[in-house]
């Protein structure tokens, strides 16, 4: 599996792992990959099959069995690349299921990717992704006291 399959692969386990697939996180994972077609390193075919095979492999590999064949195969940047995508899919909708979240914890422990940048990075995502800011007055992100930290 090249390493592009092993990332919409994982974003596949997140998807699926609430149950529910949501459009804004098929969304997410069109554009991300989307861009390979762009830029000519996929073509539009090779896309729409790799992410059927994406979630065929997310629905018939148990998640412990993908997690042992990954990590070997994926450098530090793109372990990292791999995490931070999958907790934007999962934050995209404005949470994050305890199911997306039990996914994402599995991967971070399996590629073993320093806990602390990680723990602020999903932070970081988290906060971008949460738009009720825009639309409920009463958000404790409005409040005026609220300081942007992370």
């Amino acid at each position: 599996m090249q390493p592009l399959d092993i990332l919409a692969t994982a974003i596949a386990y997140v998807i699926a792992a609430d149950g529910q697939t949501t459009v804004e996180e098929k969304a997410k994972l069109i554009s991300m990959l989307g861009k390979h077609v762009s830029n000519g390193d996929l073509t539009q075919d090779e896309l729409q099959k790799m992410t059927q095979s994406a979630f065929n492999n997310a629905e018939k590999i148990p998640v412990d069995k993908f997690l042992t064949v990954v990590g070997g195969n994926l450098s530090q940047g793109q372990k990292a690349v791999l995490l931070l995508n999958m907790y934007d899919v999962a934050a995209v909708d404005g949470s994050i299921a305890l199911g997306e979240k039990r996914i994402i914890e599995a991967f971070e422990e399996a590629l073993e990717i320093d806990q602390a940048s990680m723990f602020k990075a999903r932070d970081m995502i988290a906060y971008k992704n949460d738009t009720a800011v825009f639309t409920n007055t009463l958000h404790p992100k409005n409040d005026p006291t609220h300081n942007f930290y992370v």
